[in-house]
């Protein structure tokens, strides 16, 4: 997502310009018709936030050298499935509502998870987190991929709470990849 640089549909509508890790993803997986494309970590991420409006136009989003990279939590191989998830903040408004997946639906999906920029503490993520659990969901998920926290606020707090709730499951865990809020 553009908040954090690479990869993902809001790229198309940066001011300036595309990043330059997001051009060249969806050049080759959409344009050049490339299979099996390794997705690599983006060498660069931002947190700027430029709002749209007039003034704004020509500002460019500073860049930050990555210095974490992928980070696999958990498990090991590889996983194909459909994707299904999102921002975790979000989640708790649509249990229950007819938009929110049957136990079936999660079956052998790659969830993806991200957190918004209301940035929740450890202890909130956590409780968020167990609600998964607790409805059965991580063991019918055949992987799960964090994007990286906003502004890598709780960065580590994060990879421990989630490195917590998973540990008594084998349930392979990618961490800090190149989406976010």
């Amino acid at each position: 997502v553009s908040y954090y640089g690479p990869c993902i549909m809001t790229d198309f509508a940066e001011y300036v310009k595309m990043f330059d890790y997001t051009k060249e993803v969806v050049q080759k997986v959409l344009f050049d018709g490339i299979e099996n494309y390794e997705i690599k970590s983006s060498e660069y991420w931002s947190d700027d936030f430029i709002p749209w409006s007039e003034e704004n136009i020509n500002k460019e989003k500073k860049l930050k050298k990555e210095s974490h990279g992928y980070e696999l939590l958990q498990g090991s191989g590889k996983v194909i499935g459909k994707l299904l998830g999102g921002c975790i903040d979000a989640f708790p408004i649509y249990v229950g509502t007819p938009i929110w997946p049957t136990l079936d639906e999660w079956k052998d999906k790659i969830l993806f998870l991200e957190t918004s920029e209301l940035t929740a503490t450890p202890e909130e993520l956590e409780k968020m987190l167990m609600e998964f659990k607790n409805r059965n969901i991580f063991n019918l998920v055949k992987g799960i991929i964090i994007g990286k926290p906003m502004d890598e606020k709780y960065y580590d707090e994060y990879k421990q709470i989630y490195k917590k709730v998973f540990s008594d499951l084998d349930t392979p865990m990618l961490y800090n990849v190149n989406f976010g809020h």
